[in-house]
């Protein structure tokens, strides 16, 4: 083949190579993007020629982050939302609650109770502990004195206020050691006062709860959670359950606790409970809690649980029965209800009352 004439090779010299050219082009894009502060992949933010670069708070609004949403605080006793920061920071009181038909009934205050203990005590009669920290109530009884079953029940609850009206002075000893800071009738009598239409003993009643909280909440703790609670919206999974019998033992009163498709009704000897604005009593939960009872130091009648170790226990939640065990490995341990499988039991959000029976003290209907 011949040679090519020279202004040909001159023409193919001048000729830029393609990759040149390319990494040129890249350059003056480049130093465009680097002009306006944005980068290759900002393509949104690229100004046209001839157009006023977008100013900085621009940029800034397009790539703004939305804080995400306050959490939903929820009562520790209760599972309830609504909790608020100076709420979950006050203590707990836990009041000793009359029973006695004819004379306690109905009680003042039980309905605004976030969790409720039904214990035996002496001649066939059971007492209440009940617990307050979500809801004000106000005023709260009759006040009764208190028995050492109550100690492993409030020393799980962060060094709680105690309101009591005394007891035997051996009793009286142990629960003034126990953790708690003793709000009774003698070192607060502030707080306390006599309801002239009631006759006593059934007739001392506490002003209130946070009338107590602001005068006395020296040295007080916060309580922790008690339980495990369901999401919204997830059903309990159990046995579907009518309801279920109570015997105390010793001849005390009969005690049923009946679905009525939102909460538990309680009866007692045979009446409905109410409370003295006639609220039926009738908690989301209710647990049955099988213990033994010994005899307090050889002191006549007086009986205290075997609330320290494990047993079998049966949760009515949701319309449903379920079959579990209770373990507290000591007195100041918060009780743990569970299946079979060691998982915790869920509640329904909402009060629970806690029954505390011998073995065999509870009947399905």
């Amino acid at each position: 083949m011949g040679r090519a004439p020279a202004h040909a090779e001159r023409h193919r010299r001048r000729r830029p190579h393609p990759v040149v050219g390319a990494v040129v082009a890249v350059g003056v894009l480049a130093a465009g993007w680097l002009a306006f502060g944005s980068s290759p992949d900002d393509d949104a933010d690229v100004a046209a020629p001839g157009s006023t670069p977008p100013s900085t708070a621009a940029i800034a609004s397009t790539t703004a982050v939305t804080a995400p949403p306050a959490p939903i605080l929820h009562w520790p006793l209760t599972g309830l939302p609504g909790a608020d920061d100076v709420g979950l920071t006050r203590p707990a009181l836990v009041v000793k609650i009359d029973n006695l038909d004819g004379g306690a009934r109905p009680q003042l205050g039980i309905n605004q109770a976030d969790v409720v203990y039904e214990e035996r005590v002496e001649s066939g009669v059971t007492r209440f502990l009940a617990v307050f920290h979500s809801t004000d109530a106000g005023p709260i009884g009759p006040v009764r004195s208190a028995r050492t079953t109550d100690i492993p029940l409030f020393s799980a609850l962060g060094n709680p206020m105690f309101a009591w009206s005394g007891s035997n002075e051996l009793m009286a000893a142990d629960i003034r050691a126990a953790q708690m800071v003793d709000v009774g009738h003698t070192p607060a009598v502030d707080q306390y006062f006599r309801e002239s239409s009631r006759r006593a003993p059934h007739n001392l009643l506490v002003q209130g709860y946070l009338a107590m909280v602001d005068s006395h909440r020296a040295d007080a703790g916060v309580p922790p959670p008690l339980f495990t609670y369901r999401p919204d919206g997830v059903p309990a999974v159990g046995e579907p359950a009518r309801g279920v019998d109570l015997a105390f033992g010793n001849g005390a009163v009969p005690v049923s606790f009946a679905w009525d498709g939102t909460g538990w009704a309680r009866s007692q000897n045979g009446t409905p409970h109410v409370d003295a604005d006639g609220a039926p009593v009738a908690p989301a939960n209710v647990v049955v809690q099988f213990v033994g009872y010994g005899q307090y130091r050889g002191a006549g009648p007086r009986v205290v649980a075997e609330l320290v170790g494990e047993g079998e226990a049966w949760v009515f939640t949701g319309g449903q029965r379920i079959v579990g065990r209770w373990v507290k490995p000591s007195v100041d341990a918060v009780t743990q209800y569970l299946l079979p499988d060691g998982t915790p039991i869920a509640l329904t959000p909402g009060r629970t009352w806690v029954e505390l029976p011998p073995p065999g003290g509870a009947t399905l209907f």
